[in-house]
């Protein structure tokens, strides 16, 4: 028989669905930073406080034996004690080194995210290929997300589970069960509303590294304001909300059910990093649009 009259192979189209062509926006988005040997060091780095933390637990649980010298005085402390809520809590919306931690993975991550695909073009290449840029946002959003929720939410999730796997009782178990799911949700909250604003800013900005020294400004300088304010208005704490990571750890402590020392009224907290998002939000918009990218 000639070749002519075999036939042919029938065509099908299987196009992919929307969610797993975000999900290969978010992945790309999650594993940038493990490309380069330095990243892979830099995240390790960022891992330590957690990593502090799961010592400290591997103590309290007895599987770690260090022989105290006698006379000494062994001091427990909250954020020391796997029961507490500060070993959760304090331990990632804490000023040192959680918010160095925010920094550096928001300034190499987060805030670059949709600003470097704008400087190489890159993208007229996803907007014309079944993803619209609501979808790319919110892809680019959700591996941001991932990425500091590997540290900020399953560092201390993953601490908790190994505390409550290697108890040598129920106790462990009965006491933090009651707070330990609302640190978590709070915990949740705080990474997706801090990684949001990060990513909404990386969509205003023309070159990545523009963005990057943009986004340092902006922390560090409402972080500096806020404060100078608090102390010069004689302990006003509600000043330290226009720092959109101070804001957020408002709302994550309010959620946990947890009162900071610096204590103020969380819905103003709400307030202002609702007015920040409002504002990158319109300013966001109007650079996400198609004609933006393709020419």
């Amino acid at each position: 028989m000639a070749i002519h009259g075999t036939g042919y192979r029938p065509l099908e189209y299987r196009p992919t669905s929307l969610l797993r062509r975000m999900w290969a926006i978010s992945a790309l988005e999650y594993k940038s930073l493990f490309r380069r040997r330095l990243g892979v060091m830099v995240f390790i780095a960022c891992l330590a406080p957690a990593l502090f933390n799961l010592v400290i637990v591997c103590i309290q649980m007895g599987l770690f034996q260090f022989s105290m010298p006698e006379g000494d005085v062994q001091v427990v402390v909250s954020r020391l004690d796997p029961k507490s809520i500060d070993f959760y809590l304090t331990s990632v919306v804490g000023e040192f080194p959680s918010f160095l931690v925010f920094l550096v993975l928001t300034s190499l991550v987060s805030c670059r995210a949709i600003a470097k695909d704008r400087e190489s073009s890159a993208l007229e290449i996803y907007w014309t290929r079944g993803i619209t840029p609501r979808d790319y946002f919110v892809a680019k959003w959700l591996g941001s997300f991932l990425l500091l929720g590997t540290v900020f939410v399953g560092g201390p999730l993953l601490n908790w589970l190994l505390g409550v796997a290697f108890a040598p009782d129920e106790e462990f178990f009965a006491v933090t069960s009651v707070f330990v799911p609302r640190v978590l949700l709070g915990l949740v909250i705080f990474t997706a509303g801090l990684t949001f604003v990060a990513v909404l800013f990386s969509a205003i900005a023309g070159t990545a590294n523009l963005a990057s020294i943009l986004w340092l400004f902006l922390l560090l300088g409402t972080a500096a304001v806020g404060r100078v304010l608090a102390r010069v208005f004689d302990g006003e704490w509600w000043f330290k909300a226009i720092d959109p990571w101070d804001a957020l750890k408002r709302v994550a402590e309010w959620v946990s059910g947890y009162v900071p020392r610096q204590n103020y009224d969380p819905m103003l907290a709400l307030l202002s990093v609702s007015a920040v998002i409002l504002v990158l939000l319109f300013l966001a918009a109007r650079r996400l649009r198609g004609e933006e990218a393709i020419g």
